[in-house]
């Protein structure tokens, strides 16, 4: 298996107050950004880089990890090892997020036949809880596929237990399939509020929701980039990872009882009225937390703005000229 390092390919975010769109006179301008985590994994940068993004660990001993990125994604994998031992290797992100978050991540497994039932490789994509260097503690849930027996599966589930002891229980499980005609990659995207709520979408497809779950998972949260295998060498490759703040987009400015309709690129229309003191708070469909798309407000002249880019947790506001605006046209 090649190993090497290099990588990070942080995206330019706008800062908060500047403007991201204009019509006429009327602009709206981003006063918050809601994206907490940008990371596309694609670009060539030095271990250091990396390291300052991530932390890297696990049960495989140095000379059996792997990690290695560039315009492919970040590839995290472990060498082979012996008989009846799983070893394990992930990236964790060194910042902690709250419980409104949503993760997002693609995610590819290895392409490798695992023919034998005594061998196993795993692609991970986890949200735990951030207090288990303190406690030890390792409640998480996630999204995987398991790869052995000439068959791959991909799975939703959640665990508890303390240090390496902990549990898994599966809560969905997609078709066993021959790992030849299974999916090799999922678009994921995961919330969970660490309590009872779990949402987990592959691309556009919502595979598991659940609102009485009993999770114990104390936030903030981290995500774990994360490969584990069964003696075999086995690797997975992660890009597009990014965390928002949340699943709405806030917009203050807006003239009392007015609607505002944001269309995104995929056809997707939102629609919110504001409240008499001016907000309107469009809820993201969650496989949709980010986007890019236009904002038009409905005041007798409709006003149309963007295209713009938007995650959950952004918070615009509408202005005309230096002064609140009032929805009515000036002429």
């Amino acid at each position: 298996m090649d190993c090497g390092w290099a990588s990070r390919g942080a995206r330019r975010r706008l800062k908060a107050g500047e403007v991201v769109a204009t019509a006429g006179s009327v602009q709206l301008i981003k006063e918050h950004s809601g994206v907490l985590a940008d990371n596309g994994l694609r670009a060539a940068e030095s271990s250091p880089a990396l390291d300052a993004y991530f932390e890297f660990n696990g049960s495989a001993p140095p000379h059996h990890r792997c990690a290695k990125s560039g315009v492919d994604g970040l590839r995290i994998g472990v060498r082979p090892h012996d008989a009846d031992v799983w070893e394990g290797f992930f990236a964790v992100s060194r910042t902690a997020y709250p419980a409104t978050a949503v993760f997002h991540v693609a995610m590819a497994r290895d392409r490798v036949e695992v023919p034998r039932s005594d061998q196993s490789g795993e692609a991970v994509f986890a949200v735990q809880t951030g207090s288990t260097k303190k406690t030890g503690v390792l409640n998480y849930v996630l999204a995987a596929s398991t790869t052995n027996d000439g068959h791959t599966r991909w799975v939703v589930g959640h665990a508890k237990g303390v240090m390496a002891d902990a549990a898994l229980t599966v809560l969905w499980g997609g078709e066993l399939q021959p790992s030849a005609s299974a999916d090799v990659a999922q678009d994921i995207t995961i919330r969970t509020n660490g309590r009872s709520t779990l949402e987990v979408w592959f691309g556009y497809r919502q595979v598991f929701t659940a609102d009485d779950l009993s999770l114990d998972i104390e936030p903030p949260f981290q995500p774990y980039l994360e490969v584990q295998a069964l003696q075999i060498g086995y690797a997975a490759t992660f890009t597009d990872y990014w965390v928002s703040q949340g699943d709405t987009v806030l917009v203050r400015g807006v003239p009392p009882g007015r609607e505002i309709r944001l269309k995104s690129t995929d056809g997707t229309v939102l629609s919110a009225v504001a409240s008499a003191s001016g907000e309107a708070k469009l809820l993201l469909r969650l496989a949709a937390v980010r986007g890019r798309g236009m904002l038009s407000v409905e005041s007798g002249d409709r006003v149309l703005l963007g295209p713009f880019s938007y995650a959950g947790g952004d918070e615009y506001r509408l202005a005309r000229d230096d002064e609140h605006w009032s929805g009515k046209r000036q002429r």
